[in-house]
This record gives structure tokens, C-alpha cells and sequence, in this order.
């Protein structure tokens, strides 16, 4: 009797041991899951701890013509959005400088087959101008007319 009490209780603590197992198993993997998720944060922030460069965002493109279309802005617009529709950060894409010859409804229509959700563009200034600031916010996931 006392040999099968003895091999109930080596039993139960080999099943223990393989649940344990599994368990650190699935712990490992998920770590090495967030650190793959979160890698370019990880090196910005091991970048700045260890005093290094800090990173400097890229400057947005100039771009100038004699006038632009609604068309001509709103492919502008989905250049910026599909560039940086990914990102964790915010970017100002293009500053467009001449006649403005847009209007809301004109880059609303022309962006109305593309894959950029209408409520995904904001317009924060008077299209009136002579130059225009094409952004995007990666908060809110919009591209911003400013």
C-alpha cells in the first residue's frame, strides 16, 4: 500500500511540474510579445535615458505651385494618412504655399472613394489663404487643414 500512495504523489507533483511549465511557458511568450509590440518605444526610451541623440521629428515637405485644386490638397491628404496612419506620433506632412482654389465639399468629394474616413479629416482654419498646413494626429487618427 504504501508503494501506490508513493506513485499517486510522484504523479501528482509530475503533473504539477508540467503545469508550471505551461504556465512559465505562456509568461515568456507574452513578454517577448510586448517587447516586439513596443520595440521602438523601448529604443527611444533606452535612447533618451542613456543621453543620446534625441530624435528630432522630420520636417514637413514645402511644397509650392502657383495655385492648387481641391484635388491636388486632397491627394496631399491621403499621401500624409497612408504614410503615417500606423505611427505613434504626430507629423506635419506638407505645407502647400500658393493660390488656394479648394473649398470642405470639393476635398470631401474627392476623397469620398478613397479609404479615409470622412470624420478622420478635420479642417481648422479658413481655406481662404495662401498656404496650408497638412497634418497628421496620431491621437485621434485624423489628418488636420491648418
Amino acid at each position: 500500500m504504501m508503494g501506490s500512495s508513493n506513485g499517486v504523489a510522484l504523479g501528482q507533483m509530475s503533473l504539477e511540474y508540467i503545469i508550471k511549465m505551461i504556465i512559465l511557458t505562456v509568461v515568456v511568450l507574452v513578454v517577448i510579445g510586448m517587447i516586439i509590440n513596443f520595440r521602438a518605444d523601448i529604443e527611444r526610451y533606452w535612447r533618451n535615458f542613456i543621453g543620446g541623440e534625441k530624435e528630432t521629428p522630420p520636417e514637413a515637405e514645402i511644397i509650392r505651385h502657383e495655385k492648387f485644386t481641391s484635388q491636388e490638397v486632397a491627394n496631399y491628404i491621403l499621401s500624409c494618412y497612408s504614410e503615417n496612419m500606423h505611427k505613434q506620433e504626430d507629423v506635419n506632412c506638407y505645407v502647400l504655399v500658393g493660390y488656394m482654389d479648394i473649398s470642405e465639399t470639393g476635398i470631401r468629394s474627392a476623397l469620398s472613394s478613397s479609404m479615409i474616413n470622412p470624420d478622420n479629416i478635420r479642417f481648422e482654419r479658413d481655406l481662404n489663404t495662401n498656404a496650408i498646413v497638412i497634418a497628421y494626429s496620431s491621437l485621434y487618427d485624423t489628418v488636420a487643414i491648418r
